[in-house]
């Protein structure tokens, strides 16, 4: 499907912002603070987005709604205060960080903006094509510093297989169904559901890499839980 001539500075600024902004920020702070922190910031970006959603967009985004994603992020916050408190440090990572949200909130103004014309794999399949060539002078900058392109090992099937999850689960059908959220629920309702990545991100440690289940981070993903629900609620 072609899109519209109208409608491409909207692809190019789509992709500007995320993935190419959202993931250079994102990844660049993670050098310069902790994780937790991060999390914990870019766990803000659903009360931005709500903001946007309910005042530029008009969508129907009530008060008691808005109290649901600050109820979100208290429970994010209780789930890793413990690591947040031992990391605090890093202004330059804090600074990335939130640089990161606002261009997560750039990106789903513009989502908005072209989900209700086109197919959800039609968007994501533009925005990658269009991210790739963003990101190509970057990986030639930085990828053939030291004389020798920065490539991954894909004779290594541990290395083939991540690459596969990161390419078709996290880098396509998550966007997809994110598109598909927006059109059924609109932008602010559908990105709060992005404060479930740490809470499944923590249950999966647990089973996979032996982490323990604290009392703060079994109460935290208890509030982040009802924080979703009350957003939900009409």
């Amino acid at each position: 499907m072609k899109i519209g001539k109208k409608d491409i500075p909207v692809f190019c600024a789509l992709s500007f912002f995320e993935p190419f902004l959202y993931f250079i920020f994102e990844t660049y702070s993670l050098e310069y603070t902790s994780a937790s922190i991060v999390s914990i910031i870019i766990a803000t970006i659903p009360v931005f987005t709500a903001l946007l959603s309910k005042y530029h967009f008009k969508e129907q985004f009530s008060t008691f709604n808005m109290l649901g994603v600050f109820v979100s992020l208290i429970g994010i916050a209780i789930m890793l205060l413990p690591d947040f408190t031992d990391n605090l440090s890093g202004f330059k990572g804090v600074l990335l960080a939130f640089l990161a949200v606002f261009s997560a909130v750039g990106y789903g103004y513009y989502l908005r903006k072209l989900s209700p014309n086109y197919h959800p794999v039609i968007i994501i399949t533009y925005q990658n094509m269009i991210a790739a060539v963003l990101f190509l002078p970057v990986f030639i900058m930085f990828g053939f510093k030291n004389g020798f392109p920065a490539l991954v090992d894909l004779t290594s099937t541990f290395n083939l297989i991540n690459i596969l999850v990161l390419a078709i689960f996290c880098s396509s059908l998550a966007f997809i169904f994110l598109v598909k959220g927006i059109q059924k629920l609109g932008l602010g309702k559908s990105m709060i559901f992005c404060n479930l990545i740490p809470v499944i991100t923590v249950i999966i440690s647990f089973f996979l890499l032996d982490e323990i289940f604290t009392i703060a981070k079994i109460s935290g993903i208890a509030i982040v839980i009802v924080g979703i629900f009350i957003v939900q609620k009409k």
